[in-house]
């Protein structure tokens, strides 16, 4: 159901396979399995979709971007979910601001080293997803709490 296992090598899929590991589990830990598949699921397709027809088109004919024939090429396994649930681990965290900066200077510096169009702006598109999402699901969450009895 993921493209967690389809990899270009075995150090790919390994990478993959423990980044998976860490965020799903971390993310399940705390908000249980059905929560974790639905928010890793709609976000690795959402965003893999957004990224294709809506980002990269975009992109074609910018200096040191993408060509054409780019578009044609897929990229595979499952990192737009991941960064995507690591977006939705930093919008239930302290501090959430400071360490969705970070992230996303990290996402920049290896964009800044060597840019791959579809992985990179999956990454980063994603990443805001998950904490978008993240963020609306715990407003919901909140508003559905009944308020403390006052003393």
């Amino acid at each position: 159901m993921t493209g967690t296992f389809l990899s270009h090598d075995f150090g790919m899929f390994v990478r993959q396979f423990f980044f998976a590991a860490a965020v799903i589990g971390a993310y399940e830990w705390v908000e249980g399995t059905w929560r974790a598949l639905a928010v890793f699921f709609s976000i690795d397709i959402l965003g893999s979709l957004l990224v294709l027809f809506c980002v990269l088109p975009l992109l074609v004919g910018l200096p040191y971007t993408v060509g054409e024939a780019e578009l044609l090429t897929h990229d595979v396994g499952m990192s737009a979910g991941g960064f995507g649930l690591l977006g939705a681990i930093v919008a239930i965290r302290p501090r959430r601001w400071m360490l969705l900066l970070l992230v996303t200077l990290s996402i920049v510096g290896k964009m800044w080293v060597e840019f791959e169009a579809i992985a990179d702006t999956a990454h980063m598109l994603c990443l805001f997803l998950g904490f978008g999402l993240q963020t609306f699901l715990e407003t919901k969450r909140l508003a559905r709490r009944p308020a403390k009895p006052s003393s």
